[in-house]
């Protein structure tokens, strides 16, 4: 019989952590669950490590990818093997509080399918004071946009999304509860994007389910300099805070499944064009690309082959080189340091 929650843990060298993030999961409350930990190729003991655990434990299965998926792709390989009604992500290097499944899943008592909690950091030593400030600054705005309603509809939601896309308005995905329908219906993570992937993923699905949110603490989040993120920071920031952005204001003017997001930015004060700003942010990928490639000529992918990569996959973005000339000469764009360091911060 299926367990009511599956606890997907996506793990990728994650040997330092996976002992306390299974500890936590296997201390829960509510105990009708199965333990999904999929290894994406690991060069550490993180799957003979989480197969001692499931030695121990029947509520765990281990798999090991055949090659490594990616970020993302092992994200969706953990829903193609989840068989509860409802998924819970917790990542290698998170871990949850005993009552996190029991809290959160008392929040669908009206029928909704999607639930997200607060959260806590835990930083490493070498974590900057910028990047501190940054994840609790964003910690306090979740917490106001949910301070007077624990549950917001869908329309609510895009109302809210439609003025700050590109900003994540509900947390990591260890915060995060889905039914397993959500998946059914409105896809899995785009593999196109490598940081922005949950961000997307709440702007292209809450505005038709809405949310609830959990305001008490019950997931923890782990910043260090092993994580993903702070790999991306160091080598892939173009890709990462320019073309993951990108992308999603492509799909907010032309994928169907976004069409509550195009309603919000109409109904908006003033009303908002989303073609004219994926035009403008096309212009500036382009551009940035360019000049990012000249200064920082050691990356690799350079930001000119990122910027192909994508502009191949979504023709919507591609620019045409005579009137990009144009753009720029229309603002006056004969220095891009000023607009490099803007896109890149």
């Amino acid at each position: 019989m299926a367990k009511t929650v599956s606890v997907c843990i996506p793990t990728y060298n994650g040997s330092d952590f996976l002992a306390q993030c299974l500890d936590s999961v296997l201390a829960q409350t509510f105990t009708d669950f199965e333990v999904l930990v999929i290894d994406n190729c690991s060069t550490d003991n993180s799957f003979e490590q989480a197969q001692e655990y499931a030695s121990r434990d029947s509520r765990i299965r281990v798999f090991q990818n055949d090659s490594n998926l990616g970020m993302v792709g092992n994200w969706n390989r953990c829903l193609e093997l989840a068989s509860g009604e409802w998924i819970k992500f917790v990542f290698v290097d998170d871990w949850i509080m005993p009552e996190c499944l029991e809290e959160m899943l008392a929040a669908t008592a009206n029928g909704c399918l999607t639930v997200a909690c607060n959260r806590r950091f835990e930083f490493s030593e070498n974590t900057s004071d910028a990047l501190r400030t940054g994840y609790l600054a964003h910690k306090s705005m979740i917490e106001r946009l949910y301070a007077d309603k624990p549950f917001l509809t869908g329309e609510e939601y895009a109302a809210l999304a439609v003025n700050r896309i590109g900003y994540n308005l509900v947390g990591e995905p260890t915060t995060t509860l889905f039914h397993h329908s959500v998946f059914d219906k409105y896809g899995h993570f785009n593999t196109d994007l490598i940081m922005s992937c949950d961000l997307e993923y709440w702007t292209r699905v809450i505005p038709h389910t809405g949310i609830a949110f959990v305001s008490k603490e019950l997931a923890m989040f782990r910043a260090h300099d092993q994580a993903t993120s702070s790999e991306n920071r160091n080598r892939r920031r173009y890709r990462m805070y320019v073309l993951d952005n990108l992308v999603i204001f492509r799909n907010l003017v032309c994928d169907p499944v976004y069409a509550p997001l195009r309603k919000a930015a109409a109904r908006h004060q003033p009303p908002l064009d989303p073609a004219y700003m994926l035009k403008e942010k096309a212009h500036t990928a382009y551009a940035v690309a360019t000049y990012a490639t000249h200064r920082e000529p050691g990356l690799s992918p350079s930001p000119r082959d990122e910027w192909q990569q994508i502009a191949a996959h979504y023709p919507e973005i591609r620019v045409n080189p005579l009137m990009h000339l144009l753009w720029r000469l229309k603002r006056g764009l004969f220095s891009m340091e000023k607009r490099y360091q803007q896109a890149m911060p």
